[in-house]
């Protein structure tokens, strides 16, 4: 069985889509892990595209920044598009 594929491109549109939307809301990687139900250093990891989050992992980003989970995915569907 062929190992799965590190999917770098989309890591990174991830990780650009969690920071620009934190940014926007002048928001600390604390405030949304703690309002999200996130662990320590679970958002770091994610902006830094280190972590291949699991869906609770995104919903709990989606929370912590106040937005929905598709509100994430429209971002990050936008930063996947850019060259």
């Amino acid at each position: 069985m062929p190992a799965p594929r590190v999917r770098t491109r989309e890591r990174r549109a991830l990780a650009t889509a969690i920071r620009v939307l934190r940014a926007e809301r002048d928001l600390s990687q604390e405030t949304v892990e703690s309002s999200g139900g996130l662990g320590a250093n679970a958002v770091g990891r994610m902006e830094s595209g280190t972590s291949a989050p699991g869906f609770d992992s995104l919903v709990g980003a989606a929370e912590g920044l106040g937005i929905s989970l598709g509100e994430l995915i429209a971002e990050y569907e936008r930063q996947l598009a850019k060259p």
